[in-house]
């Protein structure tokens, strides 16, 4: 209940899984919990997501994929995902991987 009383700049989220349909979702309910306040008192929200988790679902919804201003994801996302995403309104920044 305390957490409902910050407020950041930032908040930069880890997600269990994304999709267009369901929003960014977590496997644990406290961290969805948490993740919900996080994204509604920041001035911006910004998403971890592993390529691997893009088209996952999970047991508990975050917030939609459109509360976050910015997704960063790894290059294996597909163009697909990528274009998925954006039509939501966010920003998708890929990373690649560390050199072999």
């Amino acid at each position: 209940n305390m957490a409902k009383d910050f407020h950041t700049n930032i908040a930069i989220l880890p997600c269990g899984g994304l999709s267009v349909e369901y929003g960014v979702m977590s496997d644990f309910l406290p961290a969805a919990e948490l993740g919900r306040v996080a994204v509604k008192n920041a001035d911006k929200a910004i998403l971890v997501c592993s390529s691997k988790n893009i088209g996952r679902t999970t047991f508990h919804t975050v917030c939609p994929v459109s509360a976050v201003d910015v997704i960063i994801t790894d290059d294996g996302i597909t163009v697909e995902q990528k274009e998925a995403l954006e039509s939501c309104g966010v920003e998708v920044l890929v990373v690649s991987g560390a050199p072999e």
